[in-house]
């Protein structure tokens, strides 16, 4: 778990591991140099098999969590971010799955969505079979970041996190192991509850400009992957959609170069009819659901109470 100024939820994201019904771990707490309460609530838990490393500066997350792989010892990783939390038997089950399936390399789950206050809002179903997986691969990030568990070997033959990206490492990470022949895969069970609120939602626009343009990379990435030609349809609208939202960032920011750079490429691609063929699908969709739910998200599919 890497830790930056997560005092809000911090300490039941880490009662949530240490009460895990599977107890051979050490759980190991990367904090990137927090200038909040973190340390002391990371410091108010006694419990041996904790191991709290504090960096001297500020590196961000990609650098945290490929320290942590340096530094851990066990023969599988487990994520979780610091406002999430594991459901009691989550290392139990992946830890077995992991044992019965030696074929697989990284492991997720389904996720339960909360708000602020723990209450219910949705359910996160990712796909679970690996051919399914590596087709929703080429539309977005196919395994939840805090329901990862993966073989740490194989983590670190392929490098660990892709350095050069910030916002959508996991993304990035499942990427390449599908690029290496490595195999995911999803447990069709709710192990995790994944917290939204208002400080994973309001990115600065800094870090919102720098998301969009990872976003687009990682779209180039996958589109060497052998897929059907359907998955490479949507793929190419999300991929425009994506550049276009960048470009539009862009000029709300006022950097007119970088957004004519950006829409260049879109002409460029003959990407334009294709890009507005996409939105009237979309508007189909949203007129058959409830505006209030009404979420567009390549892979995810939410079920409200």
């Amino acid at each position: 778990m890497t830790v930056y100024n997560g005092e809000s939820y911090l300490s039941d994201a880490i009662a949530s591991i240490l009460d895990q019904t599977f107890t051979d771990f050490e759980f190991l707490l990367i904090d990137d140099a927090s200038s909040d309460n973190s340390h002391d609530i990371i410091q108010s838990f006694n419990d041996a098999r904790i191991r709290y490393v504090k960096n001297n500066k500020n590196v961000g997350q990609t650098a945290s969590l490929n320290y942590g792989l340096k530094l851990s010892k066990g023969k599988y990783i487990a994520r979780m971010d610091q406002d999430d939390m594991s459901h009691k038997d989550r290392l139990f089950i992946q830890h077995n799955y992991m044992e019965q399936n030696p074929n697989i390399s990284v492991v997720g789950s389904w996720a339960e969505l909360i708000n602020e206050n723990g209450d219910y809002i949705g359910t996160t179903i990712h796909p679970t079979e690996y051919s399914d997986i590596k087709e929703s691969i080429a539309c977005g990030c196919p395994i939840s970041h805090s329901s990862a568990f993966f073989r740490k070997r194989i983590i670190d033959e392929i490098g660990g996190y892709p350095k050069d990206i910030v916002v959508p490492m996991d993304w990035g990470l499942w990427i390449i192991c599908v690029k290496n022949g490595y195999k995911l895969s999803n447990i069709p069970k709710v192990l995790i509850s994944l917290r939204k609120h208002q400080y994973n939602v309001s990115l600065s626009k800094q870090m919102r400009v720098r998301k969009e343009i990872e976003n687009c990379d990682l779209f180039d990435k996958v589109g060497s992957l052998n897929i059907k030609k359907t998955t490479r349809n949507y793929s190419n609208g999300l991929r425009i959609f994506t550049c276009l939202k960048l470009c539009m960032l862009l000029i709300k920011e006022k950097n007119m170069r970088e957004a004519s750079q950006v829409f260049k490429k879109i002409i460029y691609n003959n990407s334009i009819d294709l890009f507005i063929a996409i939105i009237v699908k979309l508007r189909k969709r949203l007129n058959c659901q409830s505006k209030k739910y009404a979420i567009i998200e390549p892979i995810l599919i939410k079920h409200i109470k």
